[in-house]
């Protein structure tokens, strides 16, 4: 259970830092909307993480 936590935390930490970074950078619009979409879909996955470990419950 304590891993699953930690698990979600580790990766919203790394999203957070992966969309900082491509904030910072100077994508062109393209790649800016390709890791839009790849953010959204991580975000979806971590998600379903924690409908999961409220089912675990």
């Amino acid at each position: 259970m304590q891993e699953i936590v930690i698990a979600t935390k580790e990766g919203y930490r790394q999203v957070l830092e992966n969309t900082k970074e491509i904030h910072t950078t100077t994508l062109n619009q393209q790649n800016r909307e390709y890791y839009s979409l790849r953010f959204s879909e991580v975000q979806k996955e971590l998600s379903g993480m924690e409908v999961e470990l409220g089912k675990i419950e």
